[in-house]
């Protein structure tokens, strides 16, 4: 009796650990962390379970071991009634609070089994991109390892939020590093985890202002942690520098630009800042291909587009700006002073006019002063075409220096001067009549080089930027 007491303890401490291991294991991920673990499948052939090769399931089943807990059961369809880990809670798409976010499992319920998927970003209140596998579905004439189109590798896809039942949310971690404010010194890759082997996400501009979560040292560099344009991934700090104290920078609108209640063109206008004023900007986001700054102005604190505005080393002096703005009396009445000069030379012209018809010849080297008073003798009216003529040559010259375009960037749809997943999702987008590309953006998405735009070329770039292709045009101008 006593050996079965000892036995019935020590299965209740073995309970009781496992218990304790499971709860930490749960609760150490981030939401940064668990896009990571997605990311880091990109391209890869993901069979989780060992049965009927790369499924969209094998993710899901992948993510929750991830989190520390065991894989479910059933098709995709099935995660709108099956056991979802603790702490993990399942939403209709009506009732997702604050809608649907990266790190979420999105299901769909058509077709015969369904798709399940990771979600990395939000595109808009309509669409989203995911980390996906076996999409489009899988098709039984295939080679198991096809990598096009219809292949089970595990890629980025863009869906469209109304064909969704809804989602499963995981319960993250609040990070406990300090945040700390760096500025990047030059353009630098934003990678999935911290160190050159994850693939690169986007690149962060120089002169960003981000927010590093946590820092990492990997190989030759110490990585920080960051969002950027919709993205979370790390960044090497060697190519940044941290800011001490409160981050600030003097600008100076260069055309009226509206301030919006948040960085992008979705959000309302709080009012317009006009042409000229100088502002502190005390953050940078990076949204709709804007670079937008944090600014206060007319008793609003607000969001402005940097790119009508440029740096200045600090605010003008308030001073100048009275001191010229007398200086254009006192020239005005430099004028008159100078004013009965040109009559001296008047009256020589006026009193050379009777002799004009034998000096004719004389009357031409001084033709510019006679000008004004050629209406007063029909000797001179006829002088006056030799000279206008002379005046359009001159003023068809500016617009010759004016006509400058950036080059358009090959793979570059949305023409902001990147090549991302955007560009396939504003590629995509373009193709479903939701949105329609500039004339640059089609140039720039033609990767196949065939006439028109198809989903040929977003496969393309969808594989160049998966790492399943080399194609050293994408990224440079277009011939």
């Amino acid at each position: 009796m006593v050996i079965n007491m000892k036995k019935l303890i020590s299965v209740i401490l073995t309970c009781v650990l496992l218990i304790s291991i499971c709860s930490f294991n749960a609760t150490a991920i981030t939401q940064e962390d668990a896009l990571s673990w997605a990311v880091s499948k990109i391209g890869s052939y993901y069979d989780q379970d060992g049965v009927y090769g790369s499924q969209c399931v094998d993710m899901v089943r992948g993510y929750y071991n991830y989190f520390g807990y065991s894989a479910v059961q059933g098709n995709a369809k099935d995660y709108v009634w099956n056991n979802v880990p603790s702490g993990f809670t399942r939403y209709a798409l009506a009732d997702v609070p604050g809608g649907i976010q990266p790190g979420d499992v999105f299901v769909y319920t058509g077709g015969t089994y369904g798709h399940v998927g990771i979600i990395y970003s939000v595109n808009s209140a309509s669409s989203f991109v995911s980390v996906d596998a076996n999409w489009p579905a899988y098709n039984s004439g295939q080679p198991a390892n096809d990598t096009g189109l219809n292949s089970r590798t595990v890629k980025f896809v863009t869906h469209n939020n109304y064909n969704i039942w809804g989602v499963i949310r995981p319960m993250y971690s609040s990070s406990s590093a300090t945040t700390e404010n760096w500025l990047t010194t030059a353009g630098v890759n934003m990678r999935a985890g911290a160190g050159t082997d994850y693939d690169v996400l986007l690149t962060v501009p120089t002169g960003t202002n981000v927010t590093v979560n946590d820092k990492v040292s990997a190989g030759d560099h110490i990585w920080g942690r960051v969002t950027y344009s919709g993205k979370i991934g790390y960044i090497a700090l060697t190519y940044a520098t941290k800011q001490s104290g409160t981050f600030s920078q003097t600008w100076r609108t260069t055309a009226g630009v509206n301030m919006r209640s948040g960085a992008g063109t979705t959000h309302d206008i709080l009012l317009t800042v006009p042409t000229g004023t100088t502002l502190t900007v005390t953050l940078k986001a990076y949204a709709d291909s804007y670079t937008w700054g944090n600014v206060t102005y007319g008793g609003k604190s607000g969001w402005i587009a940097l790119n009508y505005a440029t740096e200045v080393d600090g605010p003008p002096p308030e001073v100048e700006e009275p001191t010229t703005v007398p200086e254009e009396p006192t020239t005005v009445p430099a004028v008159p002073t100078t004013a009965p000069v040109v009559p001296t030379t008047v009256p020589v012209v006026t009193t050379t006019v009777p002799v004009v018809t034998t000096t004719t010849p004389v009357i031409t080297t001084t033709a510019p002063p006679a000008l004004t008073t050629a209406v007063q003798t029909p000797t001179t009216i006829a002088e006056v075409p030799t000279i206008v003529p002379i005046v359009p040559t001159t003023v068809t010259e500016p617009p010759t220096t004016t006509v400058e375009a950036p080059p358009i960037i090959f793979g570059d749809a949305n023409d902001d001067g990147y090549v991302s997943i955007v560009d396939v999702t504003m590629l995509q987008r373009h193709l479903a009549k939701i949105d329609e590309l500039s004339q640059r953006g089609m140039i720039a998405a033609n990767i196949d080089g065939n006439p028109g735009l198809s989903i040929a070329d977003g496969t393309q770039l969808q594989k160049y930027l998966a790492y399943l292709i080399a194609d050293e045009r994408i990224g440079k101008p277009v011939e």
